[in-house]
């Protein structure tokens, strides 16, 4: 055994060579990590996940593989995960100034009818509904309920 060539450290998980084991279907193996659990060089399955075997030594034998949560991306998928995430900083980043809100004089009640083009703010104070979806309209965001993002909701 000591004369096959095998990696001193594991190219994808960075353990140490521990020692060959005896492997049912793949034969001698070198693997990496021990004493107490020994792993063989993770492999890339069918979706693209690397996992590895395992032997535990306490058991004295082969236990269910492991997944290793690794995936090996191209250039294109890294720079997509990029934009993607500075798409994300940006969004979270984004500020909505709502507009001037309105104050109601002494003894003037809302109606039903100012209920559907007013929604209350703070202190007392209320904003046009159709102000607040213009500030969202020209910030990008859509509102839900409307079928081409330029209508007023009713």
């Amino acid at each position: 055994m000591s004369n096959q060539w095998r990696p001193d450290i594991c190219p994808i998980t960075g353990r140490a060579f521990f020692m060959w084991i005896e492997h049912p279907k793949l034969g001698n193996v070198p693997t990496y990590g021990g004493p107490l659990d020994s792993y063989t060089i993770p492999t890339k399955d069918s979706d693209g996940e690397f996992s590895c075997e395992r032997y535990d030594h306490d058991f004295g034998g082969w236990v269910e593989s492991e997944c290793l949560g690794l995936y090996l991306i191209d250039d294109e998928e890294q720079c997509r995960v990029y934009e993607l995430e500075e798409r994300v900083k940006e969004l979270e980043a984004r500020e909505v100034h709502l507009p001037t809100r309105y104050g109601l004089r002494y003894g003037h009640p809302i109606n039903a009818d100012e209920r559907h083009v007013m929604i209350p703010k703070e202190n007392g104070c209320w904003i046009y509904l159709a102000d607040l979806e213009h500030v969202l309209r020209v910030a990008g965001i859509r509102i839900k309920g409307e079928e081409h993002g330029n209508q007023t909701r009713r």
